[in-house]
């Protein structure tokens, strides 16, 4: 059994609580013996607060070192995922026995991804080729595939389109790209959103 915590879940607006939510995650992992998953893990291990101006700034460090004692107590099994394992505090990376990393998929790979992701019952031209989608666009994740996807059957479903051509998903496709990476050089500012 795996009990996944989105930190969204357990993250309160009242000092106190986030912590309180997170001994329960920890409780019920423990008593249903199941594997604790946290996604998106760099929101809650990220580093401790050293200049603390605001009562957030005291909750904030609260909620890791009540963190920090329930890894040191807790025999279960822990997975957390990251994009930003940069962001985790060190006393957190002393405490994660292994480090996984996982790279982007290989072209075999993204061409897999590509059929998984376009559903069967979506109207797609016969013309359109997973394997030229896989090879021309490399240092894609599969969540970007998935992105360009579903921006692609937005975009058909706009253009009141019958069916989606392979110009169609390669649109998707550099925009998925070129919105990722704006989001990652520019702090996540988007200024304009289009479909494919």
């Amino acid at each position: 059994k795996i009990l996944i915590v989105n930190y969204a879940d357990i993250e309160s607006k009242f000092v106190g609580e986030t912590p309180k939510n997170i001994r329960k995650a920890f409780n019920a992992a423990k008593n249903s013996n199941s594997i604790l998953f946290f996604d998106e893990a760099d929101a809650i291990l990220s580093k401790r607060v050293t200049n603390m101006t605001q009562a957030v700034d005291v909750s904030v460090n609260q909620t890791r070192s009540v963190l920090l004692t329930l890894l040191n107590d807790y025999r279960g099994v822990i997975i957390f995922a990251t994009n930003f394992i940069q962001n985790f505090d060190s006393a957190f990376m002393r405490r994660i026995r292994h480090h996984i990393e996982f790279h982007l998929p290989d072209k075999e790979l993204r061409e897999r991804l590509w059929r998984f992701y376009v559903p069967a019952k979506m109207p797609v031209d016969e013309g359109v080729s997973f394997t030229e989608l896989a090879e021309k666009f490399g240092g894609v994740s599969a969540s970007d595939i998935a992105n360009a996807v579903f921006s692609a059957a937005i975009g058909a479903a706009n253009d009141e389109a019958e069916s989606i051509g392979q110009e169609r998903f390669e649109k998707a496709i550099r925009s998925t790209i070129a919105v990722r990476d704006a989001n990652a050089g520019a702090g996540g500012s988007v200024r304009e959103i289009t479909h494919a």
